[in-house]
């Protein structure tokens, strides 16, 4: 018998359809109709992606078989992630529509039980990129285990990013990396590194140095995440110029 699993179903509601179900539990995309066993749990994350980011509504889930989950709806009154629901049905299929506050019925995919699971990949040595930013002189550097390469390089799981910052002029403070929308091509994620985070600061161990961040996502692949740094020097906020334009391309 397989082994039980647990799902988070990410379910993004762009302003222009169609709409994606993706999967946090190993970040691909997932089929429709989802394939899941008796036994197993599936939550749900429901967002709206907007030009200047995320929003998390309420929602509700209503399942076209109550025995399936042994529901006939899930209420999300908080927005945000749902309750778990354990697979009760050893065998059957069930279609479920999502409502979400403020924009009504959105999608209608399935969920069907005595599947065989997903397979999991198969480790490879990662890459390292580091991104460097030069504050006095204005200027940036993008490498891959060291050696200089265009912001074009694809990276994937499990590559690194490592964010660096120098500057002659002074002690830099409040060293943050924040990746901006893609209104080309809308990513599913955030961030390379996180579903939902897309803001990344320098602790103040280390105030010149975000990471080594893990690149996570793999359902972004063809997509380019474009970020911009900023610090504080001398008291004095410092934006990376726009016409370096960086970004990480997966």
């Amino acid at each position: 018998m397989p082994k039980t699993q647990s799902f988070l179903l990410q379910i993004l509601v762009g302003v222009n359809p169609p709409n994606n179900i993706l999967s946090y539990l190993d970040s691909s995309v997932r089929p429709d109709p989802l394939s899941v066993n008796v036994g197993d749990e599936v939550g749900f994350l429901v967002q709206v992606v907007l030009p200047n980011g995320r929003q998390t509504p309420p929602y509700t889930l209503t399942f076209s078989d109550p025995s399936f989950f042994g529901v006939s709806s899930l209420n999300v009154p908080a927005g945000g992630t749902s309750p778990f629901l354990r697979v009760l049905s050893l065998l059957g299929k069930v279609k479920y529509s999502l409502d979400v506050t403020g924009l009504g019925a959105v999608l209608d995919p399935e969920i069907q039980s005595g599947g065989e699971g997903f397979p999991f990949g198969t480790a490879r040595t990662p890459n390292h990129f580091v991104f460097t930013w030069d504050v006095g002189g204005q200027t940036a550097t993008y490498t891959e285990n060291g050696a200089p390469v265009p912001y074009s390089t694809p990276v994937s799981r499990p590559d690194t990013v490592e964010f660096t910052v120098i500057n002659a002029g002074g002690a830099v403070q409040n060293f943050a990396v924040t990746f901006q929308p893609n209104l080309n091509q809308p990513t599913h994620w955030a961030s390379p590194f996180d579903p939902n985070q897309s803001t990344f600061a320098a602790p103040q161990a280390s105030p010149t140095d975000i990471g080594p961040l893990e690149v996570i996502d793999q359902v972004d692949t063809g997509k380019a995440f474009p970020f911009t740094a900023s610090v504080t020097v001398n008291n004095q906020a410092i934006n990376l110029p726009a016409a370096i334009n960086p970004y990480i391309q997966m």
